[in-house]
Formats: C-alpha cells, structure tokens, sequence
C-alpha cells in the first residue's frame, strides 16, 4: 500500500473514497506518495506528532503561483516555507527513515517545496492564509483508488 500525508484544505471525511482518476480535494503535501505494509507504525507516529507542541502552530502563507509536475503543467499556489512547515516536513521524514520508509528523495528534505494544487473547485492566489488545526493520512490500493484512513487533530495556537 501507498501512503500519502497531507494538512488539508477543503474537507476530508473520515473514510472518504476518491477513485483513481479523481484528484483529491485541495490540500498541502506534507509527506509525498510513500510505500509500506505497516499502517499501525505510520498511525501511531502522526499521534505522536500531533502532541508534539513545538511543532505547531503551523501557518500556510500563499507566495505565487508556478506549475509543478513532470511535464510543468500543474498550476500550484506556492506556499512560503515556514520554520514549523519545514520542521513538521523534516521531523516526519526522519521518523519515518528511523522506520525504514523512505519517499522519493527528490520530493523531500531540501527539495521539499510546499503548495496546493489547483483543484476543480479551488484555486488559491496570492493573499490565501490558513492556520490548519489536522493532519490527514490516505491510503492508495494497487486500482489507485484513495481512502482517508486517518485524522489527526492538534488544537492551533495562536501565532
């Protein structure tokens, strides 16, 4: 199983099923497509890093829009890295190498770049702030279909 940890912005419900060619509603990667056979592992480490109080509050500050992707034909809202953003990013990289996962390098670490991608139903411009209060994990099967199988909520704090 593919595992995908993201800081939503349009609503996710718990065990919503996206098909494999519906994109998901908008949110922030915080941790690309990753594969493991261990939910229980991934579970218990977004519980302990929602407790984690240095980490938070964490602020998405809309910086630009750029395309993304491959091809560079995703439009993407730009994201301005933050200090909690980059260390949420980076303390769920290392914990997750501690447990022998390890995503595709170049979306990770210092190639990290936040953003949201341009959904059908929203666009993010310049002047988008948001201050999240939950991290989301969704799973992908071997179809591709997508599944919320995990929120995770941390009270904000005020910046």
């Amino acid at each position: 199983m593919d595992y995908l940890i993201i800081i939503p912005i349009e609503p996710f419900g718990e065990r919503d099923l996206y098909p494999a060619d519906q994109m998901l509603p908008a949110h922030c990667t915080l941790m690309p497509w990753f594969a493991s056979n261990r939910f229980m592992p991934i579970d218990d480490l977004l519980e302990w890093v929602v407790e984690r109080e240095e980490l938070f509050p964490i602020q998405l500050i809309a910086q630009g829009r750029e395309f993304f992707g491959p091809n560079n034909n995703v439009p993407v809202c730009v994201l301005t890295p933050t200090d909690n953003l980059k260390f949420l990013h980076t303390t769920l990289l290392v914990t997750l190498a501690q447990m022998g996962i390890i995503p595709k390098l170049q979306w990770v670490g210092a190639g990290y770049r936040p953003h949201i991608s341009d959904t059908p139903t929203a666009v993010f411009k310049n002047g988008f702030n948001a201050q999240p209060s939950e991290l989301v994990l969704v799973r992908r099967n071997e179809e591709g279909e997508k599944v919320v199988i995990g929120k995770y909520s941390f009270a904000p704090k005020s910046l």
